[in-house]
């Protein structure tokens, strides 16, 4: 859509990756091999939310969607598409979608101050912002085309409405190893929130790592940071995702006994939270 991925603000590129463990291939960008996953998964959950199971081919098929509804609205190589993302489906779909056109996605960070997300979207310049109604509070007033998935009263486009009507056939993947595919946003708590870039290349070396295919990922913690890392390590291994919205401690140890997570990542406030522990479930005792 406009800027090249070169240009953006604040952004530091990885050292590029030479080998990928987990594909066995050094130039195949890892999203090649997450469509690949998905379609060997086919009629098995690889996502649980709020109770339902997604399938790989109902995946597969969002993402085909929604990767034609960014194509639509011109999103390509080189571009940049932001996201305020809740823990849901979507979300992840939306960012493949933005990967297998071979553009580049940032989870954006939420700090507090209305301020700081309006100068972190002037420094990024995305090409596309996108907001949930879970998070549509949290967009600040930006010059940046702006669409929603799911009713949100302020942008009146709907992603997911575009994407409804899509063709869920394949379609080949665009990226390329030496182009931007993530920006981590940081959280601004020493100042205005910058972004970490890393292209394909490096990215794929993080996330393609050997991860069983037995892995239950419980994946609670924003998308924005490590949760995205975790999640695609899992998928591209052939494991099931668990998505809640947020850490709750009670919410997360009956989590671990009734989804049977067998991982879960937690910062060391979350391990110890303040006041009377809830009861634990057996699989925690």
């Amino acid at each position: 859509m406009s800027a090249s991925s070169s240009d953006r603000s604040d952004a530091t590129a990885t050292p590029a990756a030479e080998t990928s463990p987990a594909t066995g291939a050094a130039t195949r960008p890892y999203i090649e091999s997450m469509i690949e996953s998905l379609r060997q998964a086919g009629g098995r959950p690889v996502l649980r939310w709020e109770g339902a199971d997604t399938t790989g081919s109902e995946f597969l098929a969002a993402i085909y969607r929604y990767a034609r509804a960014l194509e639509s609205l011109g999103v390509a190589r080189g571009d940049l598409v932001a996201m305020y993302a809740p823990n849901r489906p979507e979300a992840l779909a939306l960012r493949y979608a933005t990967h297998l056109l071979g553009a580049a996605s940032v989870y954006l960070s939420a700090p507090p101050d209305p301020g700081k997300r309006a100068q972190m979207l002037v420094d990024f310049r995305p090409d596309l912002v996108v907001v949930f109604p879970e998070t549509a509070h949290l967009l600040p007033p930006t010059t940046a085309p702006c669409g929603a998935i799911g009713p949100v009263e302020e942008v009146p486009l709907r992603l997911d409405e575009l994407a409804s009507g899509q063709d869920p056939a394949p379609m080949a993947s665009r990226a390329r190893q030496g182009d931007l595919a993530v920006v981590v946003s940081s959280g601004g708590t020493t100042g205005v929130p910058k972004g970490s870039a890393r292209d394909f290349t490096s990215y794929t070396k993080m996330v393609a790592v050997p991860s069983p295919a037995t892995r239950r990922q419980l994946a609670n913690g924003k998308l924005a940071y490590l949760t995205q890392v975790l999640v695609d390590t899992t998928l591209l291994g052939g494991g099931t995702v668990i998505l809640q919205s947020t850490f709750q401690p009670a919410a997360t140890l009956a989590a671990i006994e009734t989804e049977r997570v067998t991982h879960l990542f937690l910062v060391e406030p979350q391990a110890e939270p303040p006041g009377d522990p809830p009861a634990r479930p057996r699989a925690c005792r």
